[in-house]
């Protein structure tokens, strides 16, 4: 969707980001007596300022800042820092604000209303909408003079996810009565509609959609678009949304019902790493057994896997020396280089292979791990290794990675496809000094 989309849901409660890399522009500015370009409402300096001009003449109000936001956001809210310096000229009082998805054309107010006094930071909250450009209005001001000024204007929303490489499957889709692919829903078309099966039969609710993307990415905001051809067969009522990184294992992160009409709709969650989403159309506007969707669209940042934080982690082991030294599995996970843990030595060894288990606490979305070998000592430094993850802790199935790590005490990094786990295992088949031991100063998953 690239054109501004107003959207029938309430206010997300402030939590999106702060949208960065703006540019702006303005329909005045002055540039003579002082600096007062558009950019400096959104350099994020709050000792610089917009100002219209004076020099010359001053032109009446309404004035105008445009911010471009770079691409496609889901907005819900804009933030506006009055001039710092003690000065009034230019501090807004009346204010509308607009959006649009191409910078032309901008329909009307999203908002509208009257700042306090002063000069705190006032806030504007919305329904969320879909634009790319975000307008800011000054309709009067305080001191009733004919200027505007802001130290800063900030949009806050989530960036759409680029549609590049996205596909949609279904459970059901009509192809006889109509072109009613899955892919309608994700081709940026209010035109083109998804529409389950009705020749033949109609398959009774609930049913799916899936959208797959090239990459893994943090999804928080998922966006339904009703059919716009006036007819309502398939129109959404009660709805689930669900993640996977997979597309085997799900995780629900929303349920709901949607307002009726056909305005698009605003689901938002927590951010979730997926590869995968899926709306699931549990009930119907209609009642009827039928699920439909013009457009479908998903908001999100990239997903960088970063180390999980091992608050609550718990770390065993199939053998620890307890005796000869403190080597226990929890020194895996300390975050102490100093400290390691080492396969028991008093009273025999037991043969390789050795593993490390770590709990996360938690399931998360893990790609990677980082072994890092004692740094002094060479007993037990793993050479030949294995990487299993697991939901449960018993089931762990195939190996996600396998290998042998290179020689030295450097840091080993081990890095696969991502999958959702809440346990990882390091398995050592051998060590670089042939004998049976196996240590760790730290192993760390990556994820998020």
């Amino acid at each position: 969707m690239f054109e501004a989309a107003p959207t029938d849901e309430t206010p997300t409660g402030g939590d999106s980001p702060v949208i960065t890399g703006v540019t702006a522009t303005a329909d005045s500015a002055e540039t003579s007596a002082e600096n007062g370009a558009a950019a400096r409402a959104v350099d994020g300096n709050p000792a610089t300022i917009w100002h219209t001009a004076y020099s010359g003449g001053v032109a009446p109000m309404p004035h105008r800042i445009d911010l471009d936001l770079g691409r496609a956001h889901l907005v819900d809210r804009l933030t506006y820092l009055p001039r710092q310096d003690g000065g009034a000229n230019g501090t807004i009082a009346g204010y509308e604000v607009y959006a649009s998805g191409d910078g032309v054309t901008w329909g009307s107010p999203i908002a509208a209303g009257t700042f306090a006094a002063g000069s705190a930071l006032k806030t504007v909250q919305f329904a969320p909408v879909v634009a790319r450009y975000l307008r800011l209005r000054a309709t009067s001001a305080q001191n009733g003079l004919g200027y505007a000024s802001a130290a800063e204007v900030t949009a806050h929303g989530v960036p759409a996810i680029a549609r590049t490489g996205w596909t949609a499957t279904a459970d059901s889709a009509e192809t006889t009565g109509e072109n009613g692919a899955a892919a309608n829903a994700i081709d940026g078309s209010r035109s083109t509609l998804w529409h389950t099966a009705y020749t033949g039969g109609v398959s009774p609710t609930p049913h799916r959609l899936d959208i797959t993307l090239p990459s893994p990415q943090k999804v928080s905001r998922l966006t339904y678009l009703p059919r716009q051809d006036g007819g309502t067969n398939g129109t959404i009522a009660g709805y689930q949304v669900a993640t996977s990184i997979d597309g085997t294992t799900w995780t629900t992160v929303a349920t709901g019902t949607f307002a009726a009409g056909a305005a698009e709709k605003v689901v938002a969650f927590a951010p979730a790493v997926a590869r995968h989403v899926r709306l699931t159309a549990t009930s119907a506007q209609n009642g009827l057994g039928y699920a439909s969707a013009a457009d479908v669209g998903l908001y999100g940042t990239p997903y960088t896997s970063a180390p999980l934080p091992n608050t609550g982690w718990t770390a065993t082991a199939d053998s620890a020396e307890t005796s000869g030294e403190n080597g226990a599995a929890a020194n895996a996970v300390d975050g102490d280089p100093a400290s390691i843990w080492h396969t028991a030595y008093t009273g025999g060894v037991a043969p390789m292979p050795h593993r490390l288990d770590i709990a996360l606490g938690a399931t998360r979305v893990v790609d990677r791990l980082d072994y890092l070998p004692r740094q002094v000592g060479t007993n037990g430094t793993i050479a030949g290794y294995q990487v299993f993850t697991s939901l449960d802790g018993v089931n762990w199935g195939s190996p996600v990675a396998s290998g042998t790590f290179a020689t030295g005490s450097g840091v080993k990094t081990v890095t696969f496809t991502p999958v959702t786990a809440r346990h990882v295992r390091l398995t050592a088949t051998s060590a670089q000094n042939g004998l049976a031991y196996a240590s760790a100063a730290e192993v760390t998953p990556f994820g998020g």
